[in-house]
């Protein structure tokens, strides 16, 4: 009598251990849901100051870029991105604005084709300007002014990008284009 006691008790001590397991699982499941729910923040947050390394590094010490630029993330074999260059290869004229095109491998001919306007193209292949500018995916644009972000994009939207360059909103760029 004593052993099957002494048997139930072991088995409900592994069921208890074996429910504990699950729970745990179940928690740390839970957790990395919720912070699913949140992904990270999608890029600087307009007003903040850039980061002036280690893009100023990159392009050789110059920091003129700080004063007023347009730093676009973008990847050649991103076809949103792909779609954003060739939209402002269109709209933008080769004197509006410094345009400097990070890629996130190394620097090559794969934009060749699509890049019209006057773009400073820089390699950032361990991601340290991605991670300063928190630019997680591509295309991101940022209008830099002053050393702050101005503006930023997340996504292809031609008009919107010509709009933050030109200082207008959306609707009236997209209008003044069409005509």
């Amino acid at each position: 009598m004593e052993a099957v006691a002494l048997a139930f008790g072991a088995g409900a001590l592994l069921l208890s251990i074996v429910a504990l397991i699950l729970a745990l699982g179940v928690a740390v499941r839970v957790r990395n849901l919720e912070e699913d729910a949140h992904p990270p923040r999608a890029g600087l947050p307009v007003g903040a100051p850039v980061p002036r390394q280690p893009l100023t590094e990159l392009l050789g010490g110059n920091a003129s870029w700080l004063d007023r630029s347009l730093v676009l993330f973008a990847s050649a074999s991103c076809e949103p991105c792909r779609d954003l260059v060739a939209g402002l290869s269109q709209g933008l004229t080769p004197t509006q604005m410094p345009v400097i095109l990070v890629e996130p491998g190394s620097v090559d001919g794969s934009f060749a084709g699509l890049l019209q306007f006057p773009a400073t193209r820089v390699s950032d292949e361990d991601g340290t300007v991605r991670m300063a500018f928190q630019a997680h995916a591509t295309p991101h644009t940022f209008l830099v002014r002053d050393g702050r972000v101005a503006e930023q994009q997340l996504g292809a939207d031609v008009e919107r990008v010509l709009a933050m360059i030109s200082g207008q909103p959306a609707e009236i760029a997209a209008k003044a284009g069409s005509q």
